[in-house]
């Protein structure tokens, strides 16, 4: 990854990933688009980036249209950022307008990590900004 002299990086290759129910997906201009449908759902955007041996953090925007959880939704709801094996996210579960959300994270040598824009619910929306999802190197 070639960092710009703010030491951000701006994240492309976004691939979406059927994770647990039945979610449905567009991308619209700039936005990532994760839908539930009225059953528990978890969706989510992925991309590949390789790091070197730092602190980081993830970066970017989302916002939530008509989300539901339910009474029986199990998993932990909402929208997140976070790398992949990560359990340790913050869920927002309130974002009628663009929130911008951070995930904060070490790297140990080199490492191909999977970026993860994720959705979990019963109904309703989650919209990543993916011009917005970028990572910013923190030191090395």
């Amino acid at each position: 990854m070639k960092f710009d002299s703010s030491g951000s990086f701006p994240l492309t290759g976004w691939e979406f990933r059927r994770d647990s129910g039945s979610p449905g997906f567009s991308r619209r201009g700039n936005e990532l688009h994760v839908i539930a449908s009225g059953r528990p759902a978890y969706g989510s955007w992925r991309t590949l980036v390789r790091l070197g041996e730092g602190e980081y953090q993830l970066i970017g925007k989302v916002k939530l249209q008509n989300a539901e959880w339910g009474l029986t939704f199990t998993n932990k709801p909402g929208a997140a950022l976070r790398i992949s094996g990560e359990r340790s996210a913050t869920m927002v579960t309130n974002a009628p307008d663009w929130k911008t959300m951070t995930y904060n994270f070490p790297v140990h040598g080199l490492a191909d990590l999977e970026v993860v824009c994720e959705f979990r619910a019963m109904k309703g929306e989650a919209i990543f900004d993916a011009q917005s999802l970028r990572i910013i190197r923190k030191s090395p």
